[in-house]
């Protein structure tokens, strides 16, 4: 059993290379007032974009580096990331929570903890930074314009064990529900319980990004090849693009099929007294922070 990725790495040698977004998740009660009840932060290297041509001369782009990676925390209303890396979940944590379905006493949600933000959030997340959303068959052509305004359904999971209106989970799940514009009004989510604790999906899902960009670059340096007619060059480029497709078509079955066994598994969760709905909001969205910035930001 995996235990939570510690404090994000810079994968870049620029100092300030780092977006951040936090969101904050509130109870709405009777009287319309609201409670800040938990915090998400996320944080990334701030993507690039490189220019490419397929043999027709048509434009595209693909991502320097690799489609980048979203490292994400929930903490309490007034904690950073760095506040609450001092409380995660250890692997004792979740062993006793396997045995006895009890969550340690200092888990609480508002002492935070490792967050996930599943697809298609990372992909909107992106797009809404760049302006420009990928096309479906992944070929670096036929870019699109962002609609900003589109509403869509995302999940973000709060990975424990953790302790929340006095109950324990495994983890919890957010389906936030509207637009990802920032600066949007308040919009409803919803939550569910789990009982996964188990860290693996999150570190599956990147090596799935990194063999789509390894198939991405051999492809590319195919074209080229072929393009400067280095035949041989060509044919080891597309010996690597097959083996890459063949690891990643094996290792999305099991992703999905694993992904498709926790959702089923959901439970609903009775929202506290006098509250009408959950809602959810952008707090804060920053650009060009160091690491250590990014790590710092609170609510």
């Amino acid at each position: 059993m995996a235990a939570p990725h510690p404090k994000p790495k810079s994968s870049s040698p620029s100092p300030n290379d780092r977006s951040y977004k936090r969101i904050g998740l509130y109870f709405r009660k009777q009287d319309n007032t609201r409670i800040n009840f938990c915090d998400v932060h996320f944080t990334w290297v701030t993507p690039k974009l490189l220019g490419v041509k397929d043999d027709a001369g048509n434009k595209g782009f693909m991502y320097e580096g690799g489609f980048p990676y979203i490292a994400a925390y929930y903490s309490g209303p007034t904690a950073s990331i760095d506040q609450n890396l001092k409380s995660l979940s250890s692997q004792a944590d979740m062993d006793t929570y396997v045995k006895t379905g009890a969550a340690a006493a200092r888990l609480t949600l508002a002492n935070g903890g490792v967050a996930y933000l599943s697809d298609p959030g990372m992909r909107a997340f992106i797009a809404q930074e760049i302006g420009l959303e990928p096309p479906d068959d992944g070929n670096g052509m036929n870019w699109q314009k962002v609609d900003r305004d589109r509403k869509m359904t995302v999940e973000c999971w709060l990975r424990g064990p953790l302790l929340f209106g006095g109950q324990s989970y495994g983890s919890l799940v957010v389906f936030l529900t509207g637009t990802l514009k920032a600066g949007s009004d308040y919009q409803e989510c919803v939550l569910r319980g789990s009982k996964y604790i188990d860290g693996h999906i999150d570190p599956m899902y990147r090596q799935l990004e990194r063999l789509d960009h390894d198939m991405r670059a051999a492809e590319s340096s195919m074209e080229k090849a072929r393009g400067y007619h280095m035949e041989d060059a060509a044919v080891n480029s597309q010996k690597v693009f097959l083996d890459k497709s063949d690891a990643y078509t094996k290792l999305k079955k099991t992703y999905d099929a694993k992904m498709a066994e926790i959702r089923n598994t959901l439970y609903s969760i009775p929202l506290p007294d006098k509250v009408v709905r959950a809602e959810w909001q952008f707090e804060s969205y920053l650009r060009n922070l160091s690491l250590s910035q990014a790590t710092d930001q609170s609510g």
